[in-house]
């Protein structure tokens, strides 16, 4: 009979088989989220190699196409041009989420205050001396694909100035994917600070539509964030495995698909994406007005663009990007453009609401440097249109180069307004030849002008 195996042994096996078997188990773990892992990478790459074939959202290195628009530079320039604008990086932004960090290269440079800078940028804060002027918008405004001078801001800087015997200075506000909301917010955070322009410029309409819900750019991320503040510092490490983010997006998929049941979706009749379109509206004209009730109890200027965009009233034969999936990207950006065009009432909210959305139904040529974004002579053709507008309808105070009111046998004679050739829809944009100032500013006008400033701003607690 032979001895029994000692306790001790046998603890010994047991511990073996069940090191084996725990190595085996993370072993097995491991490839598993290894083979997820290599699985998402070449679905990805499968991804991206199909998108390559499309036409993209903006170009990446220079082609014929933009030398086209751009033909003072060189391709190495237009190069450059791209990778300081494909390098521009957001930060964290107080109320409004975001914002595009200080930034310095050589075509583009945003200021640490938050406004990209423009041709004879001003000092901040501002003179006291200047008109001030604040614009507002998203990347549009901001001139996402063009040189600092070549935004919209900059160039209604020049053109105005020129028209005016006053300093004018613009700060460029404009910020990518921001819309009416975020722009309220920013210009009352502005105000709170004690930055008090004379005319606020709100260029809108793009992201109206992007962004339908009225959420930012960056909700679902901050949502994210919130839900997962007290999560532990294990769990959150699980959840970051590939295995973990499988089984994740599997319940989340059956969750969509019951909730997607539940609900009607917006855009799946003309009835419901109407309504959707009208509730865009209605938050659009409700920011209007509450910036409008503000910028006069501070004695403000306020006035409101409606751009244009590729998608209506241009000749998408001439449109570079023509081929771009705008239906996925922003399925009711299109529709949404027709919608408010249908509706004379929106297209005329106010003596100081610019309509531009179809400027550009004559041009005949390639206007737009990315699937939204403008073109440097698209860029100072939209300026000469709002500075026409800001004049024709005295949105600029009276001591530009209005002529005087003439009294005649028949009575007082509405006011001649001197403007340059700036460029307006037509079938060119050829840059606007910038006429002499008719008069000098008298020393009665800039005193009525420092007094009346110095008014508002005793109002609004300033000195």
């Amino acid at each position: 009979m032979s001895d029994p195996i000692p306790v001790t042994s046998r603890i010994m096996r047991l511990l073996q088989w069940m090191a084996i078997i725990a190595l085996n188990v993370v072993a097995l773990f491991v490839i598993l989220n290894v083979s997820i892992w290599g699985y998402y990478k070449l679905a990805d790459f499968k991804s991206k190699n199909q998108e390559y074939n499309k036409t993209p959202m903006r170009f990446k290195q220079s082609n014929e196409a933009l030398q086209q628009l751009f033909p003072n530079f060189s391709k190495e320039e237009i190069n450059q041009l791209i990778s300081d604008s494909r390098r521009i990086s957001q930060e964290y932004d107080s109320f409004t989420q975001f914002k595009e960090g200080p930034y310095k290269t050589k075509f583009v440079n945003v200021d640490v205050n938050g406004f990209r800078l423009s041709k004879n940028q001003g000092q901040w804060p501002p003179k006291k001396n200047d008109f001030v002027i604040f614009f507002f918008g998203g990347s549009t405004s901001f001139g996402y694909g063009v040189p600092d001078n070549e935004t919209v801001a900059s160039h209604l800087q020049e053109i105005l100035t020129a028209k005016i015997n006053l300093p004018i200075k613009i700060y460029n506000f404009g910020r990518a994917a921001y819309f009416s909301s975020q722009e309220r917010i920013l210009f009352e955070k502005l105000l709170v600070a004690g930055h008090l322009p004379d005319m606020a410029i709100f260029m809108d309409g793009v992201n109206e539509f992007i962004l339908y819900d009225g959420e930012p750019g960056y909700t679902e991320r901050f949502k994210k964030f919130m839900q997962n503040a007290d999560v532990p510092i294990m769990k959150s490490l699980l959840n970051e495995l590939p295995l973990m983010k499988l089984i994740s997006n599997r319940i989340f998929r059956q969750q969509d698909k019951i909730h997607d049941s539940s609900k009607s979706l917006y855009g799946t009749t003309l009835n419901d994406e109407s309504h959707l379109l009208s509730q865009v509206i209605q938050r659009y004209q409700a920011n209007k007005k509450i910036i409008e009730a503000i910028s006069r109890d501070f004695g403000i200027t306020s006035v409101f663009v409606w751009q244009p965009m590729p998608l209506f009233g241009y000749d998408q034969t001439h449109h570079i990007f023509k081929n771009f999936d705008y239906a996925t990207f922003s399925p009711h950006l299109k529709r949404g453009y027709e919608f408010v065009s249908a509706v004379q009432d929106f297209r005329e909210i106010g003596n100081n609401f610019i309509w531009l959305a179809d400027a550009q139904r004559d041009i005949q040529e390639p206007v737009y440097v990315s699937a939204f974004h403008y073109s440097p002579k698209m860029s100072e053709a939209v300026a000469g249109m709002i500075s026409e507008a800001l004049l024709d309808r005295n949105l600029i105070p009276p001591h530009s180069n209005i002529a005087p009111r003439i009294v005649s046998m028949k009575g007082v004679e509405a006011p001649i307004v001197s403007t340059s050739s700036s460029t307006s829809a037509g079938t060119s944009l050829a840059r606007p030849q910038q006429q002499t100032r008719e008069r000098a500013v008298s020393p009665d006008e800039l005193g009525q002008l420092n007094i009346l400033r110095q008014e508002r701003r005793t109002a609004a607690g300033q000195e």
